[in-house]
């Protein structure tokens, strides 16, 4: 009798296969490239709202310094800056989201860490 071989797919039914070289065929792994190409043709309009309010008070913040310029060229810096902040954020949101909390995660097993060590 041979082996059957068998994968659940996202809707729940399931799949059987003859050999595995079909269901590989069938269900390619998601290689490195791929994942890295699902991040970069997301788009959050949430983040990006937030990256446009955050790099539009920073830009307004640091176009209240420059006195000698009109204000036309500081009011379309800020509105330039503000708009390239938000698409940054609402295509990298994601990633940088990731980021935030792996560095959070980082910084409190660090915290543990450090007072585990000076109990000992």
């Amino acid at each position: 009798m041979a082996t059957r071989y068998s994968k659940r797919q996202i809707d729940g039914s399931v799949e059987h296969y003859d050999s595995r070289e079909e269901m590989e065929a069938r269900n390619p792994s998601t290689s490195g490239s791929e994942i890295f190409e699902i991040i970069a043709t997301s788009f959050n309009p949430f983040l990006a709202i937030v990256g446009f309010i955050i790099v539009g008070i920073a830009a307004l913040w640091f176009a209240s310094s420059i006195g000698s310029w009109p204000t036309w060229l500081r009011f379309i810096g800020v509105l330039c800056a503000a708009v390239i902040g938000g698409y940054v954020f609402g295509k990298l949101g994601n990633a940088l989201l990731m980021l935030a909390i792996a560095l959070i995660g980082i910084g409190i097993v660090y915290v543990i860490g450090t007072f585990v060590w000076q109990a000992l």
